[in-house]
């Protein structure tokens, strides 16, 4: 679809079963499950996407009960993605440790954290557990995307009341702005992991919404691409804090194991943020109307002039 041709109404119907479906995917992975991992992963990422379509639609749906209560769902479904997580990543600690050293990862802190992961897997099914919690959540979920949207991106970077501004437009000028603001390593304040996960979370707002504008141009790809690998570079430093925030109050380490495992992780962290803040700065480096001024231009290249025959020379 030729996204900014279209008219709002035309675009907030297309946005709308976009949204519908992901809501659809995310119960069909809390009902259908056979691997729980897995459904808690498509079932979070599906009402992550349908997060970011909202705020694709309006940019202060972020204050809606529509969105708290898809926060809730995935908040839900956290617990039991922590649990999983913080064993994944050991046994890759584990996995990479050198044989002429100490594993940094005992078998009984694997063992500890698997026994954890199961014990949280197996009440997960409960009549007050996170699944039955979650999916009752998601069937709540009702939305409204707006027919025109009155706002639009200005140089303070904040959506402010103008005339009718194209649907898509207004969204994806509003995400950028948050992780650009977001991405700058001395903006904000609390603890750099705090960050560092807010920060993720914006870009994945961004991504999913580029996904869903994207109809094959391949500079748009690309982008998608790049942000699809900030993503992970963040998302691997999450796990790895998640880790820490476990091992620092477990009492199955004796502090001298704890202190090895904590430096490493540390390491493994700031390489970690290090690439991510590189690419954060190439990535988030134009002002928002410039970057949404750019994607519309892959959106809608100029029509390719005329062909005009070559003329020969004049005839007698």
């Amino acid at each position: 679809m030729n996204w900014i041709a279209e008219s709002s109404e035309v675009a907030a119907g297309v946005l709308a079963r976009a949204i519908s479906a992901e809501l659809a995917r995310a119960r069909e992975a809390l009902e259908g499950r056979t691997d729980l991992s897995s459904s808690v992963h498509e079932a979070r990422r599906a009402i992550k996407r349908t997060r970011a379509l909202l705020k694709l639609a309006d940019p202060r749906s972020g204050d809606s009960h529509t969105d708290r209560t898809l926060r809730d769902a995935s908040r839900a479904l956290a617990l039991l993605r922590d649990a999983d997580v913080v064993v994944v990543t050991a046994e890759d600690i584990r996995a990479g440790s050198r044989s002429s050293e100490p594993n940094l990862v005992p078998r009984h802190l694997l063992e500890s954290l698997e026994d954890e992961r199961g014990r949280r897997f197996a009440e997960s099914g409960s009549a007050d557990g996170p699944l039955r919690r979650a999916h009752e959540l998601l069937r709540s979920v009702t939305f409204e995307i707006p027919e025109t949207q009155t706002l639009q991106v200005t140089d303070s970077q904040k959506p402010t009341p103008s005339g009718a501004v194209e649907l898509l437009r207004v969204g994806l000028g509003a995400s950028y702005a948050s992780a650009q603001v977001r991405s700058d390593p001395a903006a904000g304040e609390g603890p750099v992991d705090e960050r560092s996960h807010k920060l993720r979370k914006r870009v994945k707002d961004l991504r999913y919404q580029l996904e869903f504008l994207d109809s094959g141009q391949p500079k748009l790809d690309r982008l998608v691409r790049d942000l699809h690998h900030l993503t992970d570079l963040l998302g691997d430093r999450n796990d790895l804090a998640t880790l820490s925030t476990h091992t620092a109050s477990t009492d199955v380490l004796c502090e001298s194991e704890r202190v090895s495992l904590t430096a490493h992780v540390e390491g493994l962290k700031s390489t970690l943020q290090s690439e991510a803040e590189a690419l954060s700065a190439r990535l988030f480096a134009e002002e928002p109307e410039t970057f949404v001024g750019r994607i519309e231009a892959w959106l809608n290249p100029p029509p390719n002039p005329p062909r005009v025959p070559p003329q020969g020379p004049p005839q007698g």
